[in-house]
């Protein structure tokens, strides 16, 4: 099935949430995710879903649904998420872009590799994304 790419209809307040599959993205410790896991490594940014009125269930269904099996793949497991307002993106100058299928999901893109200057400001911007994002482990 071909998918759809458009810009987005969220509201700023509307809730992104993004799995969590490598241990990396995660500090354990701190209970908070680390900045890694909201860096755009590739072209295609990196994938979230809108969550805003799901109940918790509902979310993970989402990633059950549509996420867990592209990571069973490399031998990964579902390790959590982070839930973030959509306004944290858009005030760090990201661009959402909504990706169906699967529903709700939306791609992010803008954290491309740069000098050393750039990745310091980008590196405060997702520390910000630390400060302000929730983390749910399961």
């Amino acid at each position: 099935m071909k998918r759809k790419l458009i810009i987005h209809s969220l509201s700023p307040d509307d809730i992104l949430s993004r799995f969590l599959f490598f241990r990396s993205e995660i500090n354990f410790t701190d209970k908070k995710i680390k900045t890694s896991a909201i860096t755009g490594k590739h072209d295609k940014g990196f994938s979230v879903f809108h969550t805003t009125d799901l109940n918790d269930d509902s979310i993970w269904g989402l990633a059950n649904d549509h996420v867990v099996d592209s990571y069973k793949d490399q031998g990964r497991d579902l390790l959590g998420r982070f839930d973030i307002e959509t306004s944290y993106y858009t005030n760090a100058s990201l661009e959402i872009k909504e990706n169906i299928p699967p529903p709700r999901h939306h791609d992010v893109f803008g954290m491309p590799l740069g000098s050393a200057l750039e990745e310091a400001d980008k590196l405060s911007k997702r520390q910000k994304f630390v400060l302000k994002s929730r983390l749910h482990l399961l």
